[in-house]
């Protein structure tokens, strides 16, 4: 008699299960994501391990700043929520259904007529200000370094859940779903995947909408918010000469060129130069402060008397100083009249040398169109870490290393008020004066949330 085989049961969820769904999408490109830092991972380009650590920090962005002034019970609930190496938490993540186009390189080397290759490449329509990291390194005559790829298109599904000690799966309690969505909708509205999110790479948009996430205020801290935001700005429409930019890639572009400008503007950061190509001398303390803790400038770069300062340490750290007219070849490195060598101000010690940048510049769907946003997270000051050190590199490529004890809080009102990208905001640390310079940019008042 023969025999046959029976269809195969229908599969059920596990009972009390239940899940937070979000089918997302990448509306800029993503760089890195996988084991490897800043390297796209062809077999699982979004991995749920990353999607944790970006869940964890707007969680403590959100939620958690309830307990910002009692780090045991911080770590404590963190921990029950999203585990640590040796406890697993709450929270389980699942990745599925990931379709991401072939990662490609995010510029193109620049051939200039006579021959050799540009210092800076062609971004293709992408705002160049976030991708120095990924442009790749030119010589004149060869490409150094490739520029590197990044996954330009994509979707994929995250599903979290919520499980027991003994990992069955259980109903959200309402504060664990409260927590949870806070966190996730803060994820997707300002965070996003892989590498240099906090410039708009890898940013999300959900096709169910996300709503505002909602932020904790602690006890006793009346101005506290965790991000100031301009989110009501229509990205202009300034598409490239061979093809108009995406809708995502134009809000993102007028977000980061923004930033830019406060910190490079000509006529605002910077004087004017002899060519739109050649931006003049910084208005900014820091290249005179190099000049005067080196005691070196060129004949017409003197530093002049001042305090010596780094107000932009505090949008983070490391900044490299680039000082166009130093020249090794003419003058021996050590001599007086020529520009310092590049120089690189970093955090008080090795291990503690960055210094996260408390601005986020992206693009956010609100509704059917996308917006430029600059958030103003509200972290702890640069400062409070310690001594800044300023790393001199010399001809021989040998640093040496300069302490910064002076913060913004020991600068005299008149040093300040002489510097003028912050001259309009009196004594407005750098995070307000850039916040004051977007609402005049932009046209609007920026917000707390909530």
């Amino acid at each position: 008699m023969p025999r046959t085989c029976p269809d195969p049961p229908t599969w059920h969820a596990p009972p009390g299960r239940e899940t937070i769904t979000l089918q997302l999408k990448l509306i800029t490109p993503m760089f890195g994501g996988g084991y490897e830092p800043r390297e796209v991972d062809p077999l699982m380009p979004i991995r749920p391990a990353a999607i944790r650590g970006h869940l964890r920090f707007w969680w403590r962005a959100t939620a958690g700043a309830q307990w910002a002034n009692d780090l045991a019970e911080l770590t404590r609930r963190e921990t029950a929520l999203w585990g640590s190496m040796s406890v697993p938490g709450t929270i389980g993540i699942l990745v599925r259904d990931v379709v991401v186009a072939k990662p490609a390189p995010c510029a193109r080397p620049r051939l200039k007529r006579d021959g050799t290759y540009s210092p800076i490449p062609d971004f293709l329509g992408k705002p160049g200000y976030a991708l120095q990291p990924f442009q790749g390194k030119y010589g004149r005559n060869d490409i150094e370094e490739q520029p590197a790829d990044a996954v330009h298109l994509g979707s994929f599904v995250v599903a979290l859940f919520c499980r027991d000690k003994h990992g069955c799966p259980v109903h959200f309690t309402d504060g664990q779903r409260l927590d949870v969505m806070s966190a996730v909708s803060a994820w997707v509205r300002y965070g996003g995947v892989g590498a240099r999110t906090r410039r708009g790479c890898g940013s999300l948009a959900c096709s169910d909408g996300i709503p505002d996430p909602t932020l904790a205020r602690p006890e006793g801290d009346p101005r506290f918010a965790i991000l100031y935001g301009a989110t009501q700005v229509t990205a202009s429409a300034r598409p490239e000469s061979r093809a108009p930019a995406a809708p995502g890639t134009e809000a993102w572009r007028v977000a980061v060129e923004t930033y830019r400008d406060f910190r490079q503007a000509v006529d605002f950061a910077r004087e004017p130069g002899p060519t739109p190509n050649q931006p003049g001398r910084s208005w900014w303390p820091e290249p005179n402060s190099i000049r005067r803790i080196a005691a070196k400038h060129a004949p017409y770069h003197r530093p002049g008397a001042g305090q010596n300062w780094f107000p932009r340490a505090d949008l983070g750290l490391p900044i490299i100083f680039h000082f166009k007219d130093y020249d090794d070849r003419r003058r021996p490195a050590d001599d007086p009249r020529n520009d310092p060598a590049d120089a690189t101000l970093d955090g008080p010690a090795d291990g503690m040398s960055r210094f996260a940048s408390p601005v986020i510049t992206k693009a956010v769907q609100v509704g059917d169109r996308f917006v430029p946003v600059v958030l103003v997270l509200n972290a702890p000051h640069v400062w409070v870490n310690g001594d800044l050190r300023l790393r001199h590199m010399h001809q021989n490529r040998t640093p040496t290393v300069a302490r910064i004890t002076r913060t913004y809080t020991d600068v005299a009102a008149a040093d300040r008020a002489a510097i003028r990208p912050l001259h309009d905001s009196g004594d407005l640390p750098v995070r307000q004066a850039l916040v004051r310079y977007l609402e005049g940019a932009w046209g609007v008042q920026g917000r707390i949330l909530p």
